[in-house]
């Protein structure tokens, strides 16, 4: 009986050993239950590929397998059976072929790379993608054209591939490289990110505009997308590089084309929930970032759709050297401006010339009137916020709004002259300004409503120029310090307007200065009040050719209560600086 026990126990323990032998394969590959993402990413850069053989031909279900040495699928499509994990070890690749996985399939990001398709039902191991230049064989420095469209082609690649298999994150390391996004059209050729998709950079992170002499681009295109963020890296344009010397003369004349103002870095169509924050946009041949629509509202009900952008941030971001502006949003709902840095816009550099209109920021809709005069709104710009903002160095304007209505431009700290053309419900507050602020300096003057500037300080190293420009409609100009400027405020045509309780200080050494001062213009509704001026040794208030046409007399302009060196003007002092104008009462 003791016999007989004793040689079941040594058959079952021989009969185990064989099956254990038969599903351990080649020391490439172990069967292991565990789902551990196993290797060390820190490391990708530096491995030494071993080639191996292992047939995947006689993967089973439920197989976990570690990839640790070379394989080469030589051109074949591999099925793979349902519920198989593939790890990816320290020294494994699997090259030129396609896996297919059958169900609920799970492989390592790590192992993805530009000669491996994966299809099928197969998701990665990590929702977070680490791009490795060199499985995507992306060459980094100069390059000839094909090696950059190459460059381009790979790295749009793993961004398909791993959103595809369920990344939502794809981090960048480490890079330096150009990218060819002009050898199709230049939305074919953009790079172009996915919904809910995260791309990670940091400060080495340098991804270029291949030098080209193409008249537009967008180096990362966020078309028709949702919840997309761009954080960190450094974004290059070719603009000194750049060839501008084609052109597409139409009857003589230039298009818009020919000055080869297009070329953008990060371009927002018709996207909802978009963030960039903590990236450098530098030396583009047009804007750093746009943000733009698909359609008009002209296309609604016409068999068209009408798709805005909304619910924009860009945030601690560097825009420097852009050739035309830092930011262009030429149609957007919802969008915020907040703490980034703007540098040098649309300057003249040693290699190529800024272009206009040459802002940091220009909030810019495009509205028009038909027959009767009425406004037609074709794109608009609505609720935004630029705010904590700094500019440096720029050619023209910081931040304009040409067009919009609900904008916000609150504490920020600017070197060149900020504010709007046309607009409702535009509020400048709170902002310090080295030049001016130019309020109500375009077309559609009529149409503006409720507009605001208050708060601000207009003071610069430099005495001399103009420190708030106005010409608007429906605006009140309250509460600000202008200090140092030879003409604190100027006055042209407007209406149903309000200036008061303002700061003015005029400079002590200069003797020909005005305080406010009204030239040439037709005002209506009009009520200048409670202002303070100090130092002024010339004309403290002066209003010339004001209502000088037929009908003049019912026009309405009340100036009352203003202070000079903290004495009240008498109105006899105020109506010796009164010239040639009709419909003005002094009190």
């Amino acid at each position: 009986m003791k016999n007989t026990s004793l040689f079941w126990i040594v058959a079952f323990i021989l009969i185990n050993a064989c099956s254990i032998e038969q599903i351990i394969p080649d020391d490439d590959i172990l069967n292991d239950s565990s789902n551990e993402n196993l290797g060390d990413e820190d490391n990708l850069d530096d491995i030494a590929y071993t080639p191996c053989d292992f047939d995947f031909n006689t993967v089973e279900i439920n197989d976990t397998l570690n990839i640790k040495c070379s394989h080469d699928l030589k051109g074949e499509d591999i099925i793979i059976p349902s519920s198989v994990v593939i790890n990816y070890y320290s020294g494994g690749e699997i090259t030129n072929g396609t896996l297919i996985f059958n169900e609920q399939g799970q492989i390592d990001g790590r192992l993805l790379n530009y000669d491996l398709e994966v299809e099928g039902d197969a998701k990665l191991l990590n929702t977070t993608f680490q791009f490795n230049k060199d499985n995507w064989q992306i060459t980094e420095g100069r390059v000839t054209d094909e090696v950059a469209i190459f460059n381009k082609k790979s790295i749009q690649k793993a961004i398909d591939d791993s959103k595809r298999l369920g990344a939502n994150t794809f981090n960048i390391g480490k890079l330096d490289a150009y990218f060819n996004v002009t050898y199709d059209y230049y939305r074919k050729a953009a790079i172009t990110l996915h919904n809910n998709f995260t791309l990670q950079m940091n400060d080495d992170t340098n991804i270029r505009v291949q030098p080209n002499g193409k008249p537009r681009y967008v180096l990362f295109q966020i078309r028709e997308v949702v919840n997309v963020k761009i954080l960190g890296g450094n974004f290059y344009g070719d603009r000194d590089e750049h060839d501008y010397s084609s052109t597409n003369k139409l009857d003589g004349a230039y298009t818009w084309e020919d000055t080869h103002e297009g070329g953008n870095l990060v371009g927002i169509t018709a996207s909802q929930d978009i963030l960039v924050e903590g990236s450098v946009l530098e030396y583009s041949t047009g804007d750093g970032l746009t943000v733009g629509c698909l359609g008009t509202y002209t296309s609604i009900g016409n068999g068209m759709t009408y798709t805005q952008s909304s619910d924009i941030t860009i945030s601690n971001c560097t825009f420097d050297s852009n050739r035309r502006n830092g930011i262009s949003p030429g149609d957007g709902v919802r969008v915020t401006i907040d703490s980034n840095k703007f540098l040098n816009s649309g300057v003249d550099t040693e290699n190529s010339k800024g272009i206009a209109p040459r802002c940091a920021i220009d909030v810019e809709s495009w509205w028009g009137l038909d027959d009767n005069k009425n406004l037609i709104r074709y794109h608009t710009t609505q609720d935004f916020v630029i705010s904590n903002n700094i500019e440096r160095g720029g050619a023209n304007i910081s931040f304009t709004v040409a067009i919009g209505e609900n904008v916000t431009i609150e504490n920020n700290d600017v070197q060149q002259r900020m504010g709007f053309n046309t607009g409702r419900n535009i509020t400048i507050r709170n902002n310090k300004v080295a030049s001016q602020i130019f309020i109500g300096n375009g077309a559609y003057r009529t149409y503006h409503e409720n507009n605001e500037v208050y708060g601000n300080t207009i003071q610069s190293d430099t005495i001399g120029g103009i420190g708030i420009f106005f010409q608007a409609f429906n605006a009140k100009v309250y509460n600000n310090k202008i200090i140092g400027k030879t003409t604190a405020m100027a006055i042209r045509n407007c209406g149903n307007s309000e200036i008061y309780d303002n700061h003015i200080e005029l400079p002590k050494d200069r003797y020909v200065t005005y305080g406010i001062y009204a030239y040439g213009a037709v005002a209506n509704n009009l009520k200048v009040y409670n202002n303070k001026i100090f130092n002024c040794a010339y004309m403290p208030i002066s209003f010339s050719g004001i209502n000088n046409i037929e009908g003049g007399e019912d026009k309405y302009v009340l100036i009352s209560d203003n202070f000079l060196d903290g004495i009240q003007m008498s109105k006899k002092e105020v109506e010796r600086h009164i010239y040639n104008s009709k419909g003005i009462i002094v009190n």
